[in-house]
């Protein structure tokens, strides 16, 4: 059983910029993020210890207006390729709640196909 098989709810891309000052002096970029977790790429070979929590600060892709947040996670699986980085990361908080759940409600709702919508109205 792999990963995606086990996760409740939905995991949505976007190409968000990713400050994370306790590991990379240089951005990373969110490849993906659900309510309990996010990927993120590093540009550069990191050294990420899964028993340390660490903060990353996310920059919204110019989407809606979206406001950056900041989440505490803590590396769940690290992978290094061509001298760069992907890590899982569980999410075990924020300050900023209401931004993060605006901010997966806008990637859901990109993410909803306008056929559905309209067979959703029909049907309700």
């Amino acid at each position: 059983m792999n990963l995606s098989e086990k996760r409740s709810g939905g995991r949505y891309k976007d190409y968000a910029r990713i400050d994370a000052p306790d590991l990379c002096v240089l951005p990373a970029m969110l490849l993906d993020i659900s309510k309990n977790g996010c990927r993120v790429k590093f540009p550069i070979s990191v050294e990420i210890n899964k028993e340390d929590e660490c903060k990353l600060n996310i920059q919204p892709s110019c989407k809606q207006g979206l406001k950056p947040f900041s989440l505490t996670v803590k590396p769940v699986w690290t992978e290094e390729t061509n001298g760069c980085n992907e890590a899982g990361f569980s999410i075990i908080g924020t300050s900023d709640f209401p931004r993060l759940s605006n901010y997966l409600n806008v990637l859901h709702e990109a993410t909803i196909d306008s056929s559905e919508l309209l067979l959703k109205e029909l049907c309700f």
